[in-house]
């Protein structure tokens, strides 16, 4: 990326952060309907994901053998993903946010199912997770108006 370096210590251009260290200014690295998502809303999307898997494997295991810790876990975990979500809505916005992280949970948690738990899904089911997922990618990095 390459740094923009301003005497005035202000940027013209709404689309660049201040590094603080090196008071300069750097491109922020993702776009999406128009917002800007910065390197700390990616870690909190990227924990809030994980967060989510590991829920939704605890939902599984307790599905498949239902305990109260099992459970007790899994509504943990599904507590501490929707509060670091919460953070996000409140950052991006409740469209950007919701949007992006469905399509993130959409693909890995099929993944889990497949190759973890070896679910088959018929070809009717993997072409509609096709299409949501092209469906959510178009909603996600469309352009806004």
């Amino acid at each position: 990326m390459a740094a923009i370096y301003r005497a005035d210590g202000a940027a013209k251009n709404p689309m660049l952060f201040l590094n603080p260290i090196k008071r300069c200014y750097f491109e922020r690295p993702l776009f999406f309907n128009g917002d800007v998502m910065t390197i700390s809303g990616m870690l909190q999307l990227a924990a809030s994901t994980l967060v989510f898997l590991l829920a939704a494997v605890g939902a599984k295991h307790w599905a498949i053998s239902p305990t109260f810790p099992k459970l007790a876990i899994t509504l943990i975990l599904y507590t501490i993903g929707n509060l670091i979500m919460l953070r996000l809505v409140r950052e991006f916005g409740m469209a950007s946010a919701f949007t992006l992280s469905a399509l993130l949970q959409l693909v890995a948690i099929n993944a889990i199912a497949i190759v973890y738990f070896g679910e088959k899904l018929p070809t009717t089911q993997l072409a509609g997770i096709m299409l949501a997922i092209i469906a959510v990618g178009l909603i996600t990095f469309a352009p806004s108006e």
